[in-house]
């Protein structure tokens, strides 16, 4: 990489793919790149290439590409949150493997809902879509923290959506089952960062707080129920910056306060991790 590509801005890894962005490379649009696991000579991968199998650059100039990432064994997804549609609003590309190889594709998968022409678009001129992104193997969060809420007034209050989704490969990427939750007040910054794990998802903004949702049923989501904007918990921290990164597994989640003073007197920006 050469000066200033900002190589390692973004990181995603999966059962057998590492991947890297350089949010600032190929002229401030970004570039991603993929490593897999190589064979050793008994046959284990156990190692991954240190030579990249595949370099993306969204296919056209694109901002900020690589910003944020999330990837499956099956799907990556790479957030734009500066591209240049509906006046830098930003963008999400989906990618998959294909279906004889398994490798990886170069070509972005043209996601679908019912009732929208490209979902995964920003809808205002300086949005931030794309900013944060989760997915597991059913399901995508993106986050705006930039996005201000039902054509009022307002500055960065954000907002986040959560899909289901059915993919094949690299040959379709189908969402549905939309639910957006939205901030609140001014610079709050609602979806600066997100997670999602089972039937919980997790969000983080600007005020120091966690915000945690779940389905609308009880039972497997990918079965019975569908995404609920009701709060299950909302956990607060004592400032320094909780909520600057949130991560969901199983029952739990972390978030991050990079900013929290220490225990140890006159030690200011210690940091913190909350569980």
């Amino acid at each position: 990489t050469g000066n200033n590509d900002h190589y390692g801005c973004a990181v995603a890894l999966s059962s057998d793919t590492f991947v890297v962005a350089a949010c600032a490379a190929n002229a401030d649009n970004g570039l991603v790149y993929l490593y897999t696991r190589i064979a050793n000579p008994n046959g284990d991968k156990t190692k991954f290439n240190t030579v990249p199998d595949l370099i993306l650059n969204g296919n056209t100039k694109v901002k900020t590409f690589g910003w944020s990432m999330s990837i499956t064994n099956s799907f990556l997804a790479i957030g734009a949150p500066q591209a240049p549609i509906n006046g830098d609003a930003g963008e999400v590309f989906v990618y998959g493997r294909d279906g004889t190889t398994n490798l990886w594709s170069g070509t972005a998968i043209t996601v679908t809902e019912a009732g929208a022409s490209n979902p995964f678009v920003g809808k205002r001129s300086e949005g931030r879509f794309g900013y944060a992104i989760s997915m597991t193997d059913k399901s995508i969060i993106v986050g705006d923290h930039a996005e201000i809420v039902d054509g009022q007034q307002t500055t960065f209050q954000g907002e986040v959506t959560i899909w289901n989704y059915d993919g094949s490969t690299d040959q379709s990427f189908v969402v549905k089952d939309r639910c957006t939750v939205k901030g609140t007040k001014d610079y709050q910054q609602f979806g600066q960062t997100v997670g999602v794990y089972g039937t919980r998802f997790a969000v983080g903004g600007n005020d120091n707080k966690v915000w945690v949702y779940g389905t609308s049923t009880v039972g497997d989501l990918y079965g019975d129920g569908s995404w609920s904007d009701d709060l299950i918990a909302m956990n607060s921290g004592e400032g320094g910056g909780f909520g600057l990164q949130v991560l969901v597994h199983d029952t739990y989640v972390v978030s991050s306060a990079p900013e929290q003073f220490g225990k140890t007197a006159n030690t200011e920006n210690a940091g913190a991790v909350y569980i």
